[in-house]
């Protein structure tokens, strides 16, 4: 599968996001163009429901987080992305990465609308 970027807009902010090349990274791809409203969820990462399941059928059973990553969490379905690094976590799939400034996403409240679409 093509690696793809996707490109994320909140307020006249934008980020890249690298996708790997996994089903269910293509599976996100197909929401686009979409608009989550983001969440707080606990200290480390910032959340929202996405529209639909993803495939994580070549996918590991988990990962860890670093800074930057966006993932989704599949036992819950919804989209992480990590504002701080945590440990191995069963059921967290990796999607990809933003390319810089991914902490930066610690300073959005709750609420705050995001744009994702393929560039």
């Amino acid at each position: 599968m093509n690696e793809q970027k996707v490109k994320v807009t909140i307020g006249s902010d934008n980020y890249i996001i690298q996708l790997v090349g996994t089903k269910a990274a293509q599976d996100f791809t197909s929401f686009m163009p979409m608009t989550l409203k983001l969440n707080n969820f606990g200290k480390n990462e910032k959340i929202s429901e996405l529209p639909g399941k993803l495939d994580i059928s070549d996918s590991p059973a988990g990962t860890d987080a670093k800074v930057g990553d966006v993932d989704m969490y599949a036992p819950w379905g919804n989209l992480a992305v990590f504002i701080r690094p945590i440990p191995y976590s069963q059921g967290l799939v990796n999607l990809g990465h933003i390319e810089k400034n991914g902490a930066n996403w610690i300073n959005y409240p709750v609420g705050t609308e995001v744009h994702f679409e393929l560039t």
